[in-house]
């Protein structure tokens, strides 16, 4: 009875790979560490995280500016977050969003400001 169930879940497993759309199907073998998730999923999709503090962060520039205060420093893409602090950092000391905060700014590191 095992090996029947057995062969049922890998010919399940066959036709939903071959049914799968081509483009997905790479996501099912395709290797991803923690700094590619970062740079593909947190840096260029996610628009919504909790920070340390429980304040809901939204938009890719809250959540991207937020990176350093969670992500290990080897995981973090360092020259575009160089970028986003150089490009914005004088705009929100003007005018503050809700999540600039002094423990958001003890969580950037040094070379990164």
């Amino acid at each position: 009875a095992l090996g029947g169930l057995t062969l049922v879940a890998w010919a399940a497993a066959a036709v939903l790979v071959a049914c799968a759309p081509a483009e997905l199907r790479k996501s099912f073998y395709e290797v991803r560490n923690w700094k590619m998730h970062v740079q593909t999923w947190w840096w260029e999709q996610a628009t919504r995280v909790t920070n340390a503090e429980g304040l809901e962060l939204f938009g890719h520039e809250a959540v991207r500016a937020n990176l350093p205060a969670w992500v290990s420093r080897h995981a973090l893409p360092v020259a575009k977050l160089k970028a986003l602090y150089e490009e914005r950092w004088a705009a929100w000391e003007v005018e503050s969003p809700k999540w600039f905060t002094p423990a958001f700014d003890e969580s950037v590191y040094d070379e990164l400001a």
